[in-house]
């Protein structure tokens, strides 16, 4: 946040608990001013959400969420990671996700998301991250903001341990860098589309289901093992797995030794001779069915972990007949080295219930469903004469009798498999497909009647109308994007110009500076030549002075001896009668 504030962006932080579990909710205001002022942040939001309290405000928390989006429109929102030990932060986190997997296309609030980035944080637990952020420059303003909730620090040095942990996360950085934060970076978009078990692997942290209602899950297989494995693999990984699983085994390969690997299960296995056909198959694991609802599983799909659990709830909660999730698709694929490619990923099933449009068209995909027992033996069992699309025949008659409760959360995956590089043939150009889907309207004519067909053309013209405006919104947006790439064109093709050119003045500098570093080079050379030879000629007189003095010295000693023969010539009685003798010489003549 404060590399943020230096760079300009405007940072708006939302303290949503109001702090009295663990200190006095003043005080502890009063530090979070303080340490944004420290970061250089404008002041919090506060809000007076209990401590420890969030799970059991879902409602009001997704409310205040969507404000923000609305009042704020921000690019980013930065919150605690799922994985955090602090219920809150896991709440937090959990509300957002599951706002997001409720909004859909049409939505009101789904353009606050479409260009949204989530970045969980860390805080008291490191987690996966795919995104680093060095913060070096900032750590000493960090310590000071953290020192600043003294209230906290007074029950544990949280300051030393987020040191500690922006350490750890500098370790794969080159040097200088010696601290930094790691986050999970990812498209609020395509958060929507991986199920929340995937964030939340422990489980949600909400109310559990309603253990009232009981399932029985009929899977239908033939001839594709290894999916089969596959599917009862995620059924037996379920937060809340059914009480009942029946494999319907249509004439094929003998599914028992796959089933064996889940002892964990309650599995049923029903097997027929020969291909008997889906509808006989669905029929057969209803008869056997014993508990309060029904789930169908095709053994090409699988669940998610929080699929049924959260069925159950939804059915309890409502107190409906039909309940139903959505399912992503999900398209697989290998490359050159027969390797598993990450799945794509497409929610091509996520629409509100509208029995009207259910008459026209099969968007509710039947894994997805949970029925209760008593419905079935109300509308009757699967049509056994229908090779395909025997599941939509089946859920315009439930939906005559009942609305279908629609629960707008990905629980299950609807996969489809790569042949090469492609998916193969398109189911809907088989013939097979089209006069099975005939069929079926023609079964169900005499529900389609003209108040139905007008319903259902203006609907789907103000469908149309809506997508003709968000296609004209999004046509300007891409006029406004190609506008900008093309300035930003320009721009890196004039600084790519002033980049050239900068770079041949530096070239010319270059070499200008090169040269007169030769220059400078033979000057040095020169002047350390002569300044050897006067090293030379100053040891010489050096030594010659050394030698004056040595001469000198002697001389001094020469004279000294010398001095010391005349005082005592001088002093002798020989000298001095010479001296009277030349005297009187020196008269007479």
């Amino acid at each position: 946040m404060a590399l943020l504030a230096a760079q300009g962006r405007k940072v708006h932080v939302h303290i949503l608990t109001g702090g009295s579990e663990q200190g006095d909710p003043e005080t502890r205001q009063s530090e979070s001013r303080k340490a944004m002022e420290t970061l250089g942040i404008d002041e919090p939001t506060f809000h007076d959400f209990p401590d420890r309290g969030l799970s059991s405000r879902e409602g009001d928390l997704k409310e205040l969420i969507l404000s923000i989006l609305h009042e704020e429109n921000p690019d980013c929102l930065i919150l605690p990671g799922p994985h955090e030990a602090h219920p809150d932060h896991r709440a937090l986190a959990a509300v957002l996700l599951t706002l997001l997997h409720e909004l859909r296309p049409g939505d009101r609030d789904f353009g606050l998301i479409r260009d949204l980035t989530l970045a969980f944080m860390e805080i008291s637990l490191p987690q996966q991250i795919n995104h680093l952020v060095d913060i070096s420059s900032v750590i000493e303003t960090k310590s000071r903001a953290l020192a600043l909730f003294s209230s906290q620090q007074a029950f544990r040095d949280y300051a030393e341990k987020m040191a500690g942990l922006n350490a750890y996360r500098s370790t794969t950085l080159l040097p200088p860098a010696t601290h930094a934060e790691g986050f999970r970076v990812m498209a609020a978009g395509s958060a929507a589309l991986h199920p929340l078990t995937d964030f939340f692997p422990q489980g949600l942290p909400f109310a559990p289901a309603s253990p009232t209602i009981s399932i029985s899950l009929i899977i239908r297989t033939r001839n594709r093992l290894s999916l089969l494995e596959e599917a009862l693999r995620s059924v037996s990984e379920a937060e809340a797995p059914p009480e009942q699983v029946i494999v319907v085994n249509d004439g094929g390969e003998d599914p028992g030794p796959v089933v064996s690997r889940f002892s964990t299960l309650p599995v049923e296995v029903i097997s027929f001779p020969a291909c008997r056909g889906r509808g006989v198959a669905a029929n057969e694991g209803l008869r056997r069915s014993s508990q309060d609802a029904v789930a169908f599983l095709d053994d090409d799909d699988i669940v998610y972990p929080e699929h049924f659990q959260t069925l159950r709830r939804a059915m309890g909660h409502a107190n409906v007949g039909v309940v139903y999730s959505d399912a992503v698709s999900t398209i697989h694929g290998w490359d050159d080295n027969g390797t598993p490619l990450p799945p794509e990923r497409h929610l091509s099933y996520g629409r509100d219930f509208d029995p009207d449009l259910l008459l026209y068209d099969n968007y509710i995909p039947f894994h997805t469903l949970l029925i209760r027992r008593s419905l079935i033996d109300q509308s009757g069992l699967l049509r056994e004469d229908l090779d395909l699309f025997e599941d939509w025949e089946f859920l315009i008659r439930l939906s005559s009798l009942t609305p279908f409760h629609h629960v707008r959360r990905v629980t299950c995956a609807y996969r489809h498999f790569r042949q090469g590089a492609t998916l193969g043939v398109d189911p809907t150009s088989r013939q097979d497909f089209s006069r099975a889907r005939c069929r079926v309207l023609e079964l169900t004519r005499e529900k389609r009647s003209p108040e139905v067909e007008e319903r259902v053309v203006r609907r789907l013209r103000i469908t149309l109308d809506q997508t003709r405006e968000k296609l004209v919104e999004f046509e300007g947006e891409l006029q406004y994007h190609r506008r900008t790439s093309e300035q930003l064109s320009r721009e890196v093709h004039r600084l790519g110009s002033d980049l050239g050119q900068v770079s041949d003045a530096l070239h010319r500098e270059r070499g200008e500076w090169e040269k007169e570093r030769l220059e400078s080079r033979d000057q040095v050379v020169a002047v350390r030549e002569e300044l050897g030879e006067r090293e030379e000629a100053l040891k010489k007189l050096q030594l010659e002075n050394s030698q004056h003095q040595d001469h000198l010295r002697a001389a001094f000693e020469e004279i000294e001896r010398l001095n010391g023969i005349l005082s005592q010539i001088y002093a002798s009685r020989t000298w001095k009668l010479h001296t009277m003798a030349e005297r009187l010489k020196g008269r007479k003549g």
